[in-house]
């Protein structure tokens, strides 16, 4: 029931210039850190100050150590003996005294010739009784060599197999969904539980005994770096959210306007007059689409100033063209929603349907964890397409990045801006086509559907070469 319920955290064999080395190393990163008197004041993000203690033994330290195993006093040595004054024993046994004496605890020591013993010992049947009695934390310590050591802190780290985790899981996630910062209930377990003090302590022991000299010492301490501050842009995710549903909320009243304009032609037989007076469909396509092509540069641009004001680091016009895409898109959806339906009312509700709906997909795949060959499939839902697009530009804005023509290709959650205009081009042509398809082949109250594969047809494409033809042999 206990196998397994102790964590073994192991410097195996480390040399004395090792040590050295990493000294020089740490006293650099605890300069950098700003820590003073062994105290870290980290300032998390909503503004609180947590004091961190960092142990810098360099003699006895002058508080204690703070080692809550709570009704736990049994310490184990593994490889050594605590009374062996050629091992860190004593020294040990020195700085723990400390604490038997501030907050009167009475500590007991065990000797365990290996680790397989304490692994044993926690989980044999009689463990916790009189006789064996439950284990704060264990010290392996060995010197295979006069410049060479193997040194290791075993402690209880798993609170759902035994009840104890004096030191954080080091299999559970790194961060909970919602957190905005470390977990300091997790950082606090190494210093309140001693395992900050015992890293120093052997630490320090392996380097004055290689130096020959006592006042030669290491600071051990930990230091904050993997969190969501790190791993997720909340800038991006900030302009992914309302930027795209701004933006989506703003070419609404174009989608709305066609979508009316083009079916209230049909429901007062007006486009049906026109085509019996001989225009064409690529007549009458062309007079909407010139007038919202002229209509959509002015709304890119003026769009366009106002997310300027978001994005100090993206150029203008690449704001405007991704803008500008997007509109041609609201354009070809206004088509295709139109193509099948005759009456105003059920046109204004069902495309306004269809394009909000299209933006709730994008939940799915804006995750960074997504591929990006899906989320290139998910972009042929242009609104989906504007999110991805402002999660990337929000990148570079986050981060302070200046946008540069060579960024156009970079992936960021897998994904581009290079990728973005083109899905929104491809968008454009596919939504003109399935409009054009469905307006051809879906019954109408007027005039005549035509079959379904009428595209396949020689006629529909050398239609006027045949009735030629006819002609001259008529």
């Amino acid at each position: 029931m206990r196998k397994n319920c102790l964590i073994s955290i192991e410097n195996s064999a480390i040399s004395a210039e090792e040590v050295q080395s990493l000294s020089q190393k740490i006293i650099n990163l605890n300069s950098s850190l700003n820590i003073d008197g062994g105290i870290w004041n980290y300032i998390d993000p909503l503004e609180e100050v947590h004091e961190i203690p960092v142990s810098t033994i360099s003699g006895l330290p002058n508080k204690p150590l703070t080692m809550i195993c709570y009704n736990r006093f049994h310490i184990a040595f593994i490889g050594f003996k605590p009374d062996d004054l050629n091992g860190p024993g004593p020294t040990i046994i020195e700085y723990i005294e400390i604490e038997n004496q501030s907050l009167k605890r009475n500590y007991s020591y065990d000797y365990f010739e290996d680790i397989d013993s304490l692994n044993n010992y926690i989980t044999s049947e009689d463990y916790g009784k009189p006789n064996k009695p439950t284990i704060c934390f264990g010290v392996y310590f060995k010197k295979n060599a006069e410049t060479e050591y193997s040194a290791s802190l075993h402690y209880f780290n798993d609170f759902i197999s035994h009840g104890i985790e004096d030191v954080p899981n080091n299999l559970k996630e790194p961060n909970e969904e919602m957190q905005q910062g470390p977990n300091m209930n997790d950082i606090l377990k190494y210093s309140n539980n001693g395992y900050i003090q015992m890293m120093n302590i052997l630490a320090n022991y392996m380097l004055k005994k290689r130096l020959n000299n006592n006042n030669a010492y290491i600071n051990y301490g930990f230091a904050v770096q993997k969190y969501d501050s790190y791993k997720y842009n909340e800038f991006s995710s900030f302009a992914g959210v309302y930027f795209t549903f701004f933006i989506v909320l703003s070419y609404l009243c174009p989608l709305i306007l066609y979508v009316l304009k083009m079916v209230v032609e049909k429901e007062s037989r007006s486009k049906e007059v026109m085509k019996i007076m001989g225009m064409g469909e690529g007549t009458y396509f062309s007079s909407y689409f010139v007038e919202f092509f002229v209509v959509n540069i002015i709304y890119a641009f003026a769009v366009g100033f106002i997310a300027q004001l978001m994005f100090y680091q993206i150029p203008y016009m690449y704001l405007v063209l991704y803008l500008w895409l997007f509109g041609l898109n609201v354009f070809a959806l206004a088509f295709f929603c139109q193509s099948f339906m005759d009456t105003t009312r059920l046109a204004l509700i069902v495309s306004c349907l269809i394009y909000c709906l299209m933006l709730f997909v994008s939940a799915a795949v804006y995750d960074d964890n997504i591929k990006k060959v899906y989320k290139t499939i998910a972009a042929l839902l242009p609104p989906v397409n504007l999110l991805l697009g402002a999660f990337t530009f929000g990148h570079f804005e986050g981060m302070f990045f200046k946008f540069h023509s060579k960024d156009v290709g970079k992936n960021y959650l897998n994904y581009s801006i290079s990728t973005c205009y083109i899905m929104f081009t491809a968008d454009f042509f596919i939504y003109l086509f399935l409009g054009y398809y469905l307006q051809n082949v879906i019954p109408h109250e007027y005039g005549v559907a035509k079959p379904w594969y009428f595209i396949f047809l020689p006629s529909y494409w050398c239609g006027d070469c045949i009735s030629r033809r006819k002609k001259k042999k008529f």
